[in-house]
């Protein structure tokens, strides 16, 4: 086959992340579809999926549109101060043939002088360049301590004050939040709605390509043919220093039944596949950019290699395959893809016998 021009590889970049496959096929007859996705890959192109329900953009309102509204809005926060929150996206079978992988992001905490930053920059870097990897954000954005309160202490800790440390979360919604599915408010966050009535999971919602969750809800994910139900917490009640994913049994009876419960806050990470409610159930209990700090020093836990669990997902049958980080599951994924090709070919020869 001929190289690509020009023309079809602007053609390309314009339609890949949001466009139909069979739009973009239209658009590019003279190649298969097996040559478009791999084009698509050597570009680093990443589709864009569908979220339901989007956020509306806001305009400007009049006095009784404001009223209105803020009925809306008064229901609508009732609604998240319970545990009901739910989004859908869909990652069609066309757009994405080998599945995607939902990374666990969490616990940053950005300003601390113990945080991680080459590690959480290089794991950032790779989720934005993996077509089909997109993340969930379960709190902790910052690190937050107030001079007051019986947290205070942490403050001395700080390698950066707070409006440094909000400068740094703005850095990595605005660069990074077009790959996140949901945003869920930490306790460390929600200290500045305590202080303030400010919530900053909330704001960096205009920056994601998702939806903010407030404490915690649902997230479907339609892949392919298969629906994953996910239930995510910053943190949940019932946990157990010697049963580390206890916390996520009890939240599935509490809020289940669901595919996957994920929930973080602890620093200390862990992953179980049981069987709850006669069905498999996947409970993960994600890591910290902040692995240590005087008060975990104090209580003598061991530092911690994991950051972010990521979990791949398969668009034919019901799959979920944790790994300790996004590389390793794209490893994964690359053997799968190199598969592929080789059942093409074996294809291929088949068809000329």
């Amino acid at each position: 086959m001929n190289e690509w021009t020009e023309k079809e590889e602007k053609l390309l970049e314009e339609y890949w992340p949001d466009k139909d496959f069979d739009f973009i096929q239209s658009v590019l007859p003279k190649r298969t579809a097996s040559a478009i996705r791999t084009k698509a890959r050597d570009m680093r192109l990443k589709k864009i999926p569908k979220v339901f329900p989007k956020k509306d953009s806001d305009i400007i309102k009049t006095g009784k549109e404001l009223f209105e509204e803020a009925i809306k809005n008064c229901e609508r926060n009732l609604a998240r101060a319970e545990i009901n929150n739910e989004i859908k996206i869909e990652f069609p079978i066309s757009d994405y043939p080998d599945g995607m992988i939902l990374v666990c992001l969490s616990d940053f905490h950005l300003g601390s002088k113990f945080t991680e930053y080459r590690k959480l920059y290089e794991d950032l870097e790779t989720l934005k360049r993996c077509d089909c990897a997109f993340g969930l954000m379960l709190g902790d954005i910052i690190d937050n301590f107030q001079p007051s309160g019986k947290h205070k202490g942490g403050q001395n800790d700080a390698l950066y004050p707070l409006p440094e440390q909000k400068k740094m979360a703005q850095f990595v919604f605005k660069n990074y939040g077009q790959h996140f599915l949901a945003i869920i408010l930490g306790c460390h966050d929600d200290w500045s709605f305590q202080s303030d009535g400010f919530d900053m999971a909330e704001y960096f919602e205009q920056d994601i390509n998702g939806a903010y969750l407030g404490y915690g809800g649902n997230i479907i994910l339609k892949v392919g043919n298969i629906e994953y139900k996910i239930h995510a917490r910053h943190t949940y009640r019932f946990q157990s220093p010697l049963n580390l994913t206890n916390s996520i049994k009890r939240m599935h009876r509490e809020h289940g039944p669901f595919d996957i419960g994920i929930v973080a806050h602890r620093h200390t990470p862990d992953y179980e596949l049981t069987k709850l409610q006669d069905h498999d159930v996947l409970c993960i209990l994600n890591g910290s950019y902040k692995p240590q700090d005087r008060y975990s020093l104090k209580l003598g836990f061991k530092k911690s290699n994991i950051k972010s669990f990521a979990i791949y997902l398969d668009p034919r049958e019901k799959k979920m395959l944790p790994f300790p980080s996004l590389k390793e599951a794209e490893i994964y994924l690359r053997g799968l893809r190199q598969n592929g090709k080789e059942n093409d070919k074996d294809i291929q020869v088949l068809k000329h016998l």
